[in-house]
């Protein structure tokens, strides 16, 4: 038996439908901003990540995923699966002349895998996925504010509680060159003390000593000097223009002046989403989101010099939570309105198609099925089928599973009575709606039913109730036996019990 490769992972069920409710919220918010979608490649040359991460990142020296592109006996530039999603959004912006008149596009969002080889542990794998966003052409602390908001919100409406917007600046290289001189002035003392990475990050990359995992929590990393302490005049106006935009936007922020960005091209502003599980304070903050502002990356990869300003949402680890967060939730019996509010992570179909029959009525019963099936989904409706002619007892209970909201049933009796049963699961009423089955012909052709009936059944299955669909009932059908539920099988409790 193979097995999946370490450090990756499938997708489906539950996990399936979580990712897609995320990736909903996120298409919906983008579009309601105005941003243009695109499909980046999965592999890029790998110089492109060199020129703009940094030849001494951590991405570029020990994590991305490398391969030699040769035709016959002829080598190319070295290719990679892409590890972040910037650079290649980038490229594209200028490969495809997104910022000329002709083509004006300075509001991109991309989804898709991302590929580092790095340690695999919970919510971190080797293959990812990443929801991102690039502002282009904006130099204004209004546009950092709003993707912060955008992010934020996003992220609510989904569900997850427990998120902090934390934010920092990092201010412009002549900021930072005062800075990362005082950074090792700092450190020199306790070098011996600093992990192996920090060791290597002293000389080449000071900053990124704020970020170590291993030495977060550490005194000399705690009480290291402040950037905010060394911003110059424009950066420093940028930050307090960025802190007003989001006050002015009701979106809530702490100032964390340990973030740093881990590529060479962010400046200025620096800011995170951090996740802390409500039930269980032991549990460690996880970033689930991480932005910032670069100034002079389009300028280096051969575009112009525009600035931007974007972030990429790690989409495993923001499932992972609220599918954590919900199983607490419902261990605890708290259906608050957050968890109603991700309804569609979950499947709910509006229709289930039953079809409890014998022998001699599967034919033209699976036939009368799928004809169905096929145009209530094409109304837009979900409808799961199925053709098994397993006990009808059987079949609802697949249905509850997949949480239908109504139960179109087709067993022998309809089919002898030539109607069709349309149960509502939640409330147990049911209706029985006449059909014009030609049962003389064997072609899907002669499954007829009056296009009233099936704007009926539809508007039913949308949002109304079985009682409104006594209006879409032709005259001639009346409710013969008196029990008000338009059956005609005196079953009071709505179960159908006749139908074995």
């Amino acid at each position: 038996m193979f097995t999946r490769v370490k450090g990756f992972r499938d997708i489906y069920g539950t996990s399936y439908h979580y990712f897609n409710g995320l990736m909903a919220i996120l298409d919906e918010h983008t579009r309601r901003g105005g941003f243009t979608h695109i499909e980046l490649p999965m592999m890029e040359k790998a110089g492109l990540f060199s020129k703009s991460a940094g030849d001494e990142s951590d991405i570029v020296s020990k994590e991305m995923y490398l391969f030699n592109n040769t035709t016959g006996n002829k080598k190319t530039d070295t290719i990679a699966l892409r590890p972040e999603g910037t650079a290649p959004a980038v490229r594209a912006y200028i490969e495809n002349k997104m910022y000329t008149q002709q083509h004006r596009i300075d509001k991109i969002a991309y989804a898709g895998a991302m590929f580092r080889r790095e340690r695999p542990q919970r919510g971190r794998y080797r293959q990812f996925y990443q929801y991102g966003v690039e502002v282009f052409a904006s130099k204004e602390p209004h546009a950092d504010a709003e993707l912060i908001t955008m992010a934020y919100d996003a992220i609510a409406e989904y569900g997850l509680q427990g998120v902090t917007v934390c934010l920092n600046s990092i201010g412009c290289k002549d900021c930072r060159k005062g800075y990362e001189d005082a950074l090792r002035k700092h450190f020199a003392k306790h070098k011996d003390n600093l992990c192996n990475d920090c060791q290597e990050r002293y000389h080449a990359r000071p900053m990124r000593l704020l970020d170590c995992k291993k030495d977060a929590l550490n005194y000399h990393t705690i009480n290291a000097p402040k950037i905010t302490d060394y911003l110059c005049d424009e950066c420093d106006e940028h930050f307090n223009g960025v802190k007003n935009w989001l006050n002015t936007m009701g979106t809530p922020f702490t100032v964390d002046t340990r973030i740093v960005r881990g590529l060479d091209y962010y400046m200025r502003t620096a800011f995170e989403l951090v996740h802390t599980p409500e039930h269980n304070n032991d549990a460690r903050r996880s970033v689930i989101c991480g932005g910032g502002r670069y100034n002079g990356l389009v300028k280096s990869l051969g575009g112009p010099d525009v600035e931007g300003v974007g972030f990429a949402m790690g989409m495993d680890r923001i499932t992972e939570a609220l599918m954590e967060q919900d199983k607490i939730h419902e261990q605890n019996e708290q259906n608050n309105q957050n968890n109603q509010n991700h309804t569609q992570t979950t499947i709910i179909a509006d229709a289930y198609i039953a079809t409890p029959l014998n022998t001699n009525n599967q034919t033209l019963g699976q036939r009368l099925a799928t004809n169905i099936t096929k145009r209530l989904r094409r109304a837009g409706l979900c409808v799961i089928m199925n053709p098994t002619c397993s006990s009808l007892k059987s079949q609802l209970k697949v249905a509850n599973r997949y949480n239908a909201r109504f139960t179109v049933i087709i067993g022998d009796n309809e089919i002898t009575e030539d109607k069709l049963l349309v149960r509502d699961m939640a409330s147990g009423e049911q209706v029985l709606i006449p059909l014009n089955l030609d049962q003389n012909h064997d072609t899907d052709s002669n499954i007829h039913m009056d296009s009233e009936l099936w704007e009926g059944i539809v508007d039913l299955i949308l949002g109304g109730d079985a009682d409104e669909m006594v209006d879409v009932i032709p005259d001639d059908y009346h409710d013969h036996d008196g029990d008000h539920d338009h059956d005609g099988d005196h079953d009071h409790d709505g179960d159908h019990d006749h139908i074995k």
